[in-house]
């Protein structure tokens, strides 16, 4: 996915300095697996849980991958925008998205601070299924530094909400399949 200084939308310019994208932990094959599994579907339920906090708001979902929240979302008229690390699972999204709509989603490494984002742009920061373990994941010292957690603060309007899925669903996958997790 290549990065642009055309940008709109809640993004400031991107440069190769404050870029600083790491190696991506999912790759081609993995994006294009990741749809078509249990993993990549959402069921109406969940969807409703995210519209009903968003009411109107700009949200940012962090570890968008390739759309299975951002995509629903943004088709019932939600002001959201996303950011994932992997060009792979980026490129799968964008080509979900209306193609004047692919600058709502941007490359970049969310223990990157600060984010290309004015201050008190968001209503909304979204961070679901384990995306947080996630982006610690071989950065442990990192999580103790809550430097996410500022730059949500930062990035968030006055009265602004996080919603954080950080559940490990692959428990609960070996119980009950899908319907386990939807149910959760």
């Amino acid at each position: 996915m290549s990065k642009s200084n055309m940008m709109t939308g809640i993004w400031k310019p991107i440069s190769a300095e404050n870029s600083a994208i790491a190696a991506p932990v999912y790759s081609e094959l993995i994006s294009e697996l990741y749809g078509s599994s249990w993993y990549g579907r959402l069921s109406s339920a969940e969807i409703d849980y995210y519209r009903r906090y968003i009411q109107g708001g700009t949200t940012l979902e962090l570890g968008c991958g390739t759309g299975r929240l951002l995509i629903p979302l943004f088709q019932a008229g939600c002001d959201i925008y996303g950011m994932d690390i992997s060009a792979p699972m980026l490129e799968r999204l964008q080509e979900k998205l209306p193609a004047d709509e692919c600058h709502r989603v941007i490359q970049w490494n969310a223990l990157n601070v600060p984010y290309p984002i004015d201050d008190g742009s968001l209503d909304l920061i979204t961070v679901p299924f384990s995306s947080f373990s996630l982006m610690h994941d071989g950065y442990i010292d990192r999580v103790d530094e809550n430097i996410a957690f500022r730059e949500f603060y930062r990035i968030l309007r006055s009265g602004g909400l996080v919603i954080l899925n950080d559940a490990r669903t692959y428990i609960h996958d070996k119980a009950g399949g899908s319907a386990a997790i939807a149910q959760q």
